[in-house]
């Protein structure tokens, strides 16, 4: 159980090292975007931003910032799904081996070799078989794992990567109001499913450690 603490420490502080490197980035940008701002002077809030580019190569400019900052995004999130992933297919590994059931396993994919399951899901049987008993909200998890996470890893791995940089800069430069805010909500998006996925991931290293504490 301890490589798979380690190995999701490692996972975390790298996620974290990305994040910290984003949100930097957001706010390079943020800082030296061009506008004015429409301000409440009864309350003292800002009411609207304006984005206001001084000339058609300004615009450019920072239709490739939007662009390039989307791409970003997009291309962490499709590397934390794989890394994710790999981290849960990994530590279910880890949990054959430390129960010395490596050669039962090899036996067991060999009698369901026709079967159409995941690697991950024929661990998933063959513990729950063998090993320990799942409960019904393990499996709750566990299929999220299976149905949501391992395709999109998948996608990522297998099919060619589509940009989704230019459709980004249109979402946020749909018109010239509160581009920031809209910028802002791209980030905000791609933060909550970033936690999402790593909530998933601690909950089933918690899984795990009930295996290793039910055995132990």
């Amino acid at each position: 159980m301890r490589k798979i603490e380690e190995n999701y420490k490692l996972l975390l502080n790298n996620v974290q090292n990305k994040a910290n490197n984003i949100n930097t980035e957001l706010d390079s940008i943020l800082d030296v975007i061009p506008g004015e701002v429409e301000i409440d002077l009864v309350s003292r809030t800002v009411l609207n931003t304006y984005f206001i580019a001084d000339n058609e190569t300004d615009l450019k400019e920072f239709e490739g910032y939007f662009s390039s900052f989307g791409e970003l995004l997009n291309r962490t999130l499709i590397e934390e799904y794989s890394n994710v992933y790999s981290f849960i297919e990994t530590s279910t590994q880890l949990i054959i081996k430390e129960m010395n059931k490596e050669k039962e396993y090899k036996k067991y994919k060999m009698a369901n070799r026709l079967s159409k399951k995941s690697e991950f899901y024929k661990m998933i049987n063959f513990i729950d078989d063998i090993i320990f008993k799942f409960s019904k909200d393990n499996y709750l998890i566990i299929d999220f794992i299976d149905e949501h996470i391992r395709p999109i890893r998948n996608d990522g791995m297998h099919k060619p990567y589509e940009s989704i940089g230019n459709e980004i800069k249109k979402a946020i430069l749909i018109d010239n109001t509160n581009v920031d805010s809209r910028l802002r909500s791209v980030y905000c998006y791609f933060v909550e499913e970033i936690n999402s996925l790593y909530g998933v991931a601690e909950i089933f290293k918690l899984i795990l450690l009930d295996i290793v504490l039910d055995k132990g």
